[in-house]
């Protein structure tokens, strides 16, 4: 990731090259989180169990299996 913070962005580190690209996003007036989405908190767990009722086939996630309390968090660093 620093590499490609360093080659795309002109940035020394990543939370600076995810930040630009943010910003990047916002001027095409693209959402970059589920806030900019009007999507409040409370409904946070409500998307996690359609999520999970709906993902019958396969588990969640491919490097680990996801369950309700990782959704949750990750759901929450994109509010």
């Amino acid at each position: 990731f620093l590499r490609w913070a360093k080659n795309i962005f002109g940035k020394n580190n990543v939370e600076s090259a995810v930040q630009a690209l943010k910003e990047k996003y916002r001027s095409w007036g693209a959402p970059v989180s589920l806030r900019d989405l009007n999507i409040s908190r409370d409904e946070i767990p409500k998307i996690i169990e359609i999520i999970l009722q709906a993902n019958t086939i396969r588990n969640i996630g491919n490097i680990k299996n996801l369950d309700f309390n990782d959704l949750y968090e990750i759901l929450n660093i994109a509010y």
